[in-house]
């Protein structure tokens, strides 16, 4: 696996053989920033939640987000995402937190712009994620929310502060972007 563009174009990032653990094909990858776009990516400080190799937030580190947040609840997995960060050239922007989804939410302080949120398929936590996402401080108004799961599973229509936009197939993976809504 390797990053497709940007400052670290080419660098090989390493996927490790671990029970549960889809990285996110290249293809998938690469229509995922195409309909992101640079506009929503430069300078962006962005949470790669679920982070696993760390290639989604890699990516975008590469295509000029300013920082990423990796978290990862396994251990082994976190000392690959470094170990990838490193091998990007990356690392300096780049913190990763070894911990589950739910109670790093609880605990980060930055805010974000664009979020990658990819959990195993099938996972019971998609919703109280994104409730937890939607009814934070930790998106900016505007943020993008980005969901990979499986076709068959769906995704929600919207949640708590989140408006689902768009959903695009790829396969038996699929990508579902949400809206931060605004303010009443």
């Amino acid at each position: 696996m390797r990053v497709i563009t940007g400052q670290a174009k080419g660098a090989k990032l390493r996927a490790p053989r671990s029970p549960g653990l889809r990285p996110t094909t290249s293809r998938v990858r690469g229509a995922l920033f195409s309909i992101l776009g640079p506009d929503l990516i430069e300078g962006a400080m962005a949470l790669d939640l679920y982070a696993g190799t760390g290639a989604l937030g890699i990516e975008a580190l590469s295509r000029d987000a300013d920082r990423v947040d990796f978290v990862e609840r396994d251990s082994r997995r976190c000392q690959t995402i470094r170990r990838n960060l490193d091998a990007a050239g990356l690392r300096e922007r780049g913190r990763v937190y070894c911990a589950p989804a739910l109670r790093a939410l609880t605990n980060l302080t930055n805010h974000y712009d664009l979020v990658f949120f990819d959990p195993p398929y099938g996972d019971r936590d998609i919703d109280r994620v994104l409730d937890s996402l939607g009814g934070s401080e930790l998106l900016r108004p505007g943020a993008t929310v980005v969901l990979e799961h499986a076709w068959r599973d769906g995704a929600p229509e919207g949640r708590e502060g989140l408006e689902r936009v768009n959903t695009r197939r790829y396969g038996d993976t699929a990508l579902s972007f949400y809206h931060r809504k605004a303010s009443s």
